[in-house]
């Protein structure tokens, strides 16, 4: 019995890469034809190298909007009175 080695290799979706970089997928898409990198949908994976392959065509303008908090919408108290 032959032991076949596998190799674990991390994957990332497309629409889940779109949103790291603040676009949206099909704006991707377009992107990883521009690149050469064939992809059928924006449920299709990339590997580790494919991802970083676009991040850097992106450039460090995308990566620091990637690091900035989300914001938090807060909500205005409703202080009238109803009970006139």
């Amino acid at each position: 019995m032959e032991m076949h080695e596998v190799i674990e290799q991390n994957f990332k979706k497309v629409y889940e890469l779109a949103k790291d970089l603040g676009l949206d997928s099909i704006s991707l898409l377009d992107k990883l034809g521009s690149l050469n990198i064939k992809v059928k949908s924006h449920m299709s994976d990339l590997t580790e190298e494919q991802v970083k392959i676009i991040q850097n065509s992106f450039g460090k303008k995308e990566s620091a909007k990637k690091a900035a908090p989300p914001r938090i919408k807060k909500k205005s108290a409703d202080f009238s009175d109803t009970n006139d």
